[in-house]
């Protein structure tokens, strides 16, 4: 990813919608310490996958080539599609905002019980103690 900001900066990380088959123009792109074409690949997914990037992709929107010239414009099923990524995104933000929330009040309840548990003076372990039974008279 560092090596495509450095590289072309006039188009990758600015968020704007990139041209429909950059990724054929970075692979005839000709230099010297340019990085093997599966960590481009996985870089440029990287890029289009983010949120600031998805967020851009809106009917009309022009989409720029490597040299940050305009280059086509979004179409209204690339702007569904980027909507539906984005959407997905948020729910699991939320999913693990609300699993996150959980789990601080499980914490929160373990804590709790382990401060009514009585612990054993030469252990320092949970004191067991065992429940009487109830008889049908006390019930």
């Amino acid at each position: 990813m560092i090596w495509l900001k450095t590289v072309f900066p006039e188009s990758i990380g600015i968020g704007a919608p990139l041209k429909v088959g950059i990724f054929d123009e970075i692979r005839t792109f000709e230099a010297a310490d340019k990085p093997a074409l599966i960590w481009l690949r996985r870089a440029l997914y990287f890029h289009t996958s983010r949120a600031n990037y998805l967020k851009n992709i809106v009917v009309g929107a022009s989409r720029v080539d490597l040299k940050g010239a305009t280059a086509g414009e979004v179409l209204e099923s690339e702007s569904k599609n980027g909507k539906e990524r984005l959407n997905k995104i948020k729910e699991k933000q939320e999913r693990i905002k609300k699993k996150s929330t959980l789990t601080k009040q499980q914490k929160g309840k373990a804590e709790a019980i382990k401060k009514e548990e009585p612990l054993s003076a030469t252990t320092g372990r949970k004191t067991l103690t065992l429940k009487k039974k109830q008889t049908a008279l006390e019930s």
